[in-house]
């Protein structure tokens, strides 16, 4: 056991690890293996698996055969990890949510780092953590790159949600919205409902948001937990067109959440640049806009910003930072067919500019 959180760890802590096992039949072993490897006990398991074309399937029932606490979900192919997840939130047997995607792995102390905090700060909604991201194929350390929401002396305090999205506003940089960047006491999730949208992808964002403004106590760890694998294979970097789609329809939710529930100025602002930042990216960013069809752009572009829906998107953008706004001018017009002076202003200002910050 780690000596430096032995006299703080709490073992009456039940975590439920959700493994997603969606056509991640070469992946999975790592993924299992990590939580047999886990140096911290009290945790059952539930592996999700959508209808695949590999034997995803197989590999966690026969890994669930060899006595490990553990159910295994089949479901039909739903083309999102939202369903599977909503499905935990429910049926979860732990006080805590951890969940990892079927090509990724934890570390082997990672339960136990996160019962050593919750032992030592108390029951909390949401404790972030960091992560290390890596290419697949490629294991060194030096391929690995940290990722967080948060700075180092972010774990000296406990605050609110909104604060928390505070913090990720001021810290700068993307908003990393994964779900398994965090872990979630489950009876808030079932408190308030907080299921994902159905049928998306990039639900994680969009999720996200609406957890930690309804989040009272928040908490951060500025340890990495969790390896995150990045492939060719995986459902975002297969998406394509369809990605733009989905990014207006969490905004277009994002929205509507911020309207029922009258959100500050400030927060709209974190989830307007936040949103707008996706939307940039991969509809003119040079490494993704290239995936993106020009009447795609113009269908997705006429969907944020016509009937109520837009008067709603329209007032968020209000908030969102001066460059943020400049481009969203551009954007606008590619309703009209006006494709070329969008393309000019991201890839001849706006990115360039990114890179000098």
């Amino acid at each position: 056991m780690d000596e430096s959180i032995k006299f703080t760890l709490d073992e009456s802590i039940k975590f439920t690890i959700v493994v997603l096992g969606y056509e991640t039949e070469l992946y999975l072993p790592r993924a299992l293996s990590s939580i047999d490897a886990q140096t911290y006990r009290n945790f059952d398991v539930i592996c999700v698996v959508e209808e695949s074309r590999d034997e995803s399937l197989e590999v966690c029932r026969k890994w669930a055969d060899r006595g490990n606490d553990c159910i295994v979900i089949s479901r039909p192919k739903s083309g999102s990890g939202s369903l599977p997840r909503n499905y935990t939130i429910d049926h979860a047997k732990g006080s805590y949510l951890v969940f990892v995607d079927g090509d990724d792995w934890l570390e082997p102390f990672a339960l136990q780092k996160l019962a050593g905090k919750l032992g030592e700060i108390g029951e909390v909604d949401v404790l972030s953590f960091a992560a290390f991201t890596m290419p697949d194929g490629n294991d060194s350390p030096q391929a690995r790159r940290k990722i967080t929401n948060f700075r180092a002396f972010d774990e000296k305090a406990i605050f609110s949600g909104l604060d928390a999205i505070r913090k990720i506003g001021r810290n700068g940089g993307a908003f990393h919205g994964y779900t398994w960047l965090n872990c979630y006491r489950t009876a808030f999730l079932r408190a308030h409902a907080l299921y994902q949208k159905k049928g998306v992808i990039m639900e994680d964002a969009e999720w996200m948001a609406r957890v930690l403004y309804m989040a009272k106590r928040v908490a951060y760890m500025d340890e990495p937990l969790y390896i995150y694998r990045r492939r060719q294979g995986s459902a975002l970097a297969e998406a394509s067109s369809r990605i733009i789609y989905n990014i207006a329809e969490n905004f277009i939710s994002i929205a509507i959440f911020a309207e029922q529930n009258s959100v500050p100025q400030d927060i709209a602002a974190v989830w307007a640049n936040q949103w707008l930042s996706l939307l940039f990216w991969f509809m003119y960013a040079p490494v993704s806009s290239r995936k993106i069809a020009d009447r795609d752009r113009r269908e997705v572009v006429a969907a944020l910003f016509d009937g109520q829906d837009g008067a709603r998107i329209r007032h968020i953008c209000r908030y969102a930072s001066r460059m943020k706004r400049i481009g969203l001018f551009f954007v606008r017009l590619v309703r009209y067919g006006w494709q070329l002076p969008a393309k000019l202003f991201f890839r001849a200002f706006y990115y360039p500019l990114l890179k000098l910050r």
